[in-house]
């Protein structure tokens, strides 16, 4: 009965509850009473039948809290909020009851309406995609190392609530899960959730109201409401609002991870579809979702350094002034060079984009451009620097060893150095000397001819001692 003035429509509200008698599953007519504001009577038969589900199907009677919310069902399972703290609800507890952030211990009642249907979309199971970023921040979706920081994002078709996930066998810390929200609004809403099921159950109005009022504040900070439920599938009334998490991003450092074998990192992650009564239900459990993120790597990267004197005066050995020196570098994995240094003196390496043989080379030459390490194709074993030893530097080397220094970086983040003495390789940069006497070979009123032999090549400058 509207009883409320006429008008050209008029929407009627009907609590399933209140129909104990009809049969759950099956069609019914529609027949409504209208008068007009002439007083005139008609009986307008519905043009569809009214088809009414049970909203929780293979719930009997006495297993349901359709109409007896407050208490328990005959069966003895919860239809009161507290049951979630004893955890002993019935099935569809948090969708036929509801509490009053007001007064929590007038205790839970029926929802206007009536019991909520199961969600019209049902959850088809989420999609994982996983990936590694190194401290430099480069991502790679294939390796991860100590070094990096290993991501798992869920995403669902509708919002949903990641309740607890293992990397590697490591938990996920809470303030990692859901980091692309609002991080203090998710933490506020787990804990004013928690908090607000205990006080609810202790009787405690007060603090109830509270925790009440902060869930509302955190779930307000999450994206904006947009529950994707098909219009007109709710046959007893809409649905509440919920936050649209329909993501879930996960991060774990690879300090945590630490010691973790080498292969593929295995991850296991618990959700549940995200609660339209948080103080009521944990929303419907959803069957863990377990795989395998990128490929862990322990394997330290291993660098091998040797040398060639390719051309010069004096022994194949000895390196000299105006001697070019060949220094090859080789890892056990890919990497590209981050430094490169022969007898004190810093190398550029070409990358990929000078093409060919040229990738790879390094030089004495600040004009050319390092590799890129964000660049996969950067990433090779072998290395080649050069180095000519020009007659200036005397002023600083000194003659001994020829040592190099090479520091690399693999795909996965792991850094390596190492230094060596060039095997095989001796620097000889003392000054040059002569091998013999100076021999006279002509000599004229105004000049004179000698010969020289000198221990490399280069100017002699002649001082007279004396005239005659």
């Amino acid at each position: 009965q509207t009883g409320r003035g006429a008008g050209t429509g008029a929407a009627l509200t009907l609590a399933t509850s209140e129909f104990p008698g009809l049969a759950a599953n099956a069609a019914h007519a529609v027949n409504v009473e209208v008068r007009t504001a002439g007083k005139v009577t008609a009986t307008l038969i519905g043009d569809a039948t009214l088809a009414y589900e049970d909203f929780t199907p293979g719930l009997s009677a006495t297993t349901s809290c359709a109409g007896r919310c407050g208490g328990v069902a005959s069966s003895g399972c919860g239809c009161d909020a507290s049951c979630v703290v004893a955890g002993d609800c019935c099935a569809d507890a948090g969708l036929c009851c509801s509490v009053s952030f007001d007064s929590p211990s007038e205790g839970a009642s029926g929802v206007a309406g009536g019991c909520l249907l199961p969600p019209a979309l049902a959850l088809t199971t989420p999609t994982v995609t996983s990936w590694a970023e190194r401290d430099d921040g480069i991502v790679s979706f294939d390796v991860a190392a100590p070094g990096s920081t290993v991501y798992v994002l869920v995403t669902a078709n509708k919002p949903v609530e990641v309740s607890s996930a293992v990397v590697g066998g490591v938990a996920v810390a809470a303030k990692d899960i859901a980091i692309e929200y609002d991080i203090g609004a998710t933490a506020l809403e787990r804990s004013a959730r928690a908090a607000g099921r205990v006080a609810y159950a202790a009787g405690d109005s007060a603090t109830f109201a509270k925790h009440a009022t902060d869930l509302l504040a955190a779930r307000a900070r999450l994206p904006k409401a947009a529950v994707p439920y098909a219009p007109g599938t709710q046959k007893s009334r809409v649905y509440p609002d919920v936050p649209a998490t329909f993501t879930s991003l996960l991060r774990i450092d690879g300090q945590r991870l630490v010691p973790q074998p080498d292969g593929a990192l295995p991850f296991e992650v618990q959700l549940t579809e995200k609660s339209y009564s948080p103080f009521f239900t944990d929303g419907k459990a959803v069957t863990s979702i377990a795989g395998s993120g990128p490929e862990w790597r322990n394997a330290p990267v291993l660098v091998t350094i040797t040398g060639t004197k390719v051309s010069g005066a004096g022994a194949s050995g000895v390196v000299t002034v105006g001697s070019v020196v060949e220094v090859d570098a080789t890892s056990n994995v890919d990497v590209v060079v981050t430094y490169f240094s022969v007898a004190a003196v810093p190398l550029t390496c070409r990358g990929v984009q000078y093409g060919g043989d040229a990738h790879g080379t390094c030089a004495v030459d600040p004009r050319l451009e390092w590799p890129d390490p964000a660049n996969l194709a950067e990433y090779q074993t072998a290395w080649k620097g050069t180095r000519v030893f020009d007659a200036r530097e005397r002023a600083f080397l000194e003659s001994g060893a020829v040592r190099a220094c090479v520091g690399v970086v693999d795909v996965a983040g792991n850094k390596a150095s190492t230094c060596v003495d060039l095997p095989g390789l001796t620097l000889d940069v003392s000054p040059p000397t002569c091998l013999a006497a100076p021999a006279l070979i002509s000599a004229s009123p105004t000049s004179a001819t000698f010969a020289v032999r000198m221990s490399e090549t280069g100017t002699v400058k002649w001082t007279a001692r004396a005239c005659q």
